[in-house]
This record gives structure tokens, sequence and C-alpha cells, in this order.
């Protein structure tokens, strides 16, 4: 019953983690689409525009590379407590 349990809260978790995150993921890229062209329209180069966005994404993709040992833990001990005192 209590591997039941974890595995519910378990398939629950990822079910809400994969609608949250795709409709966020939606968003965001139309937002960096708009960005991007609002972006170009001021610099009078469309394509300098998606470069600079291109160029924000990487930047945030690199710090949460060196930062990514912090989000485990911040993961780890957010989730342990609904496994362990279950």
């Amino acid at each position: 019953l209590k591997i039941f349990q974890q595995l519910t809260i378990s398939i629950s978790m990822v079910a809400k983690a994969l609608i949250i995150g795709g409709i966020l993921f939606i968003g965001l890229f139309l937002l960096a689409f708009a960005a991007a062209y609002a972006i170009g329209d001021w610099l009078n180069n469309v394509s300098l525009g998606y470069l600079i966005v291109a160029g924000l994404f990487l930047l945030i993709a690199i710090i949460v590379y060196y930062n990514r040992s912090y989000i485990n833990k911040k993961v780890i001990t957010k989730m342990s407590p609904k496994f362990f005192n279950s």
C-alpha cells in the first residue's frame, strides 16, 4: 500500500510538472519571439534582436548549469518529506 501511495504521488507530481511546464514553455516561447521582434524593430535589425534574445537564453542556461548542485539540493529537500514521512 505504501508503494502504491508513493507511486501515485510521484505520477501526479510528474503529470502536474509536465502540464505546467508545457504551458510555461509555450508562453515563454511566444514571449521570446515577441521580445526578439521588438528588440529587432527597435534596433532596425530583426536578426540582431533574435541574436540578443538567444544570447540571453544562453546566459540563463549557463547560470543554471553552474548552479545545478544548489538546485538539486533544493529539490531533494523539498521532495524528501513527501516520500519519507508518509
